[in-house]
């Protein structure tokens, strides 16, 4: 008996060869390139100390003027916009990604976290945000009187 290997025709199962993410991307007309692949921004890594935890999120792009830090229910939200408000609609682009981003994203804050003492600072596109925690002060030891 002799074996013989099939030959699938070529474009007959073309559309099942890519990925779901690409098929989304085509339905919604997005083309990724090599020439703009750059980390999600909103990229986030969080750190837990003794005293705090500290939340590192990647901006690029992003001035401390359009970045937002905001507290609402022990929610923490962290959002960025910016626009593009120097080109004009006569300027005659081949390509043109530039144009408007914004990113949202929140975080529970934990019970532990004292509010009044969180502070938020950007440096080389990344967001650092300091969570302290509350410092509770260790309970006496106390001796009950058995009645």
């Amino acid at each position: 008996m002799n074996l013989i290997k099939f030959k699938q025709p070529d474009g007959l199962f073309k559309p099942f060869d890519k990925s779901f993410d690409d098929m989304v991307n085509e339905f919604f007309g997005y083309t990724p390139t090599i020439f703009t692949r750059t980390p999600n921004f909103g990229s986030v890594n969080i750190k837990e100390t003794n005293e705090s935890y500290n939340l590192e999120v990647l901006l690029p792009g992003f001035s401390k003027d359009e970045t937002n830090v905001e507290i609402e229910d022990d929610i923490l939200t962290i959002s960025a916009k910016v626009e593009d408000t120097n080109s004009k609609q006569d300027e005659n682009y081949t390509r043109k990604e530039f144009v408007k981003k914004s990113f949202v994203r929140s975080f529970t804050i934990p019970e532990n976290v004292d509010v009044e003492k969180i502070s938020a600072d950007v440096r080389d596109g990344v967001l650092n945000v300091v969570l302290n925690k509350k410092q509770l002060e260790k309970q006496k030891p106390k001796k009950i009187k058995i009645s």
